[in-house]
């Protein structure tokens, strides 16, 4: 009990410390509860602000979410971009601390959506309150695996092997780089994308200026944390694979090849020779972020982080409406 909760419009130096404090003793930290996502991340909603609602007790902090605020909603920060929710919290958070945070917050807010939500905080987020409605749904799986244990089977290595001679021998020399991603490579990246199938399929995420510029944004402000897998063969770029890496993790940001070398599975190539690499700077997980493909499956195997959206609707007449509209959505 007790919990004090403060609502931030911008984060000043003093307050970014204290975040960062956090975050740099969390093991649930990671890029997108990380204080830069305030202003690297998108807006949903045009007229939206963006807030931090920090909570604590007893001046010991417990609490940074990263939202948007818009009429009498809020909402995490970072859509559709957001592979991962934008709360930071330290372990002790109880059931009980957290229903008087979501209750202090019904207050000022009619509906609230905490989205892409992990599993392990679904319990405690789940709360009994006769002040709130409560709606809950799978929103996302996130495959990953271990660098030193990735779920390829002997006839897939062999044959991922076999694909990277042959690439080498046939439109070779092939050349596997990891390094630090610059905003200049953005153009590189957006180039491979626009020869890969995913402008056929609709997913060409670069023909998105907002996306171009959602990158651009996450290099600058993530200083250090950006870094490229690039596959070349004869000097040209035909594959690669973008992430942050933090805390001796690599989560990807965005993957593409160019599709007259499918035959060859360049994206099997590509991470497959990238392990040993990521193994020597002592990366110990590789996580694809939100979605499934065949690409990641064959390291991944079964191994998801499962995420829900929650949202929590305040007892009243706009609450209810709130409530029937994203039942109905």
């Amino acid at each position: 009990m007790g919990i004090k909760l403060e609502i931030y419009y911008e984060v000043e130096p003093d307050l970014k410390d204290r975040w960062l404090r956090l975050w740099n003793e969390n093991r649930d930290a990671h890029p997108f509860n990380h204080p830069e996502w305030f202003t690297v991340a998108s807006r949903k909603h045009k007229s939206s602000e963006r807030v931090v609602v920090v909570a604590s007790r007893n001046g010991e902090d417990l609490i940074f979410l990263c939202a948007e605020a818009f009429g009498r909603k809020l909402a995490l920060l970072g859509s559709p971009y957001l592979d991962k929710g934008s709360i930071l919290a330290v372990p002790s958070m109880s059931k009980s601390d957290w229903k008087e945070v979501i209750e202090s917050l019904l207050v000022e807010y009619n509906q609230i959506t905490f989205q892409e939500t992990p599993e392990y905080l679904l319990n405690s987020l789940q709360i009994t309150s006769d002040k709130a409605w409560i709606m809950s749904k799978l929103s996302s799986l996130s495959p990953f695996f271990e660098v030193e244990h990735p779920r390829v089977n002997g006839k897939r290595r062999h044959e991922i092997r076999r694909y990277t001679r042959k690439l080498d021998k046939e439109h070779g020399p092939l050349a596997i780089e990891f390094k630090p991603l610059t905003i200049q490579l953005v153009d590189v990246m957006a180039d491979i994308e626009s020869r890969s199938t995913k402008p056929d399929k609709g997913r060409a995420e670069f023909e998105n200026q907002n996306y171009f510029n959602f990158m651009k944004g996450v290099i600058q402000r993530y200083d250090g944390m950006c870094w490229l897998g690039l596959m070349t063969l004869s000097g040209n770029p035909v594959a690669h694979y973008a992430g942050i890496v933090y805390n001796n993790k690599m989560l990807g940001l965005h993957m593409a090849f160019d599709r007259r070398f499918s035959r060859y599975s360049p994206g099997s190539v590509l991470i497959f020779n990238l392990l040993p690499i990521l193994t020597e700077r002592n990366i110990d997980l590789f996580e694809f972020g939100r979605g499934q493909s065949v690409v990641k499956s064959r390291f991944s195997g079964e191994q998801v982080q499962v995420q829900h959206t929650l949202n929590f609707f305040r007892k009243s007449v706009p609450g209810a409406l709130d409530f029937l509209k994203t039942r109905v959505l």
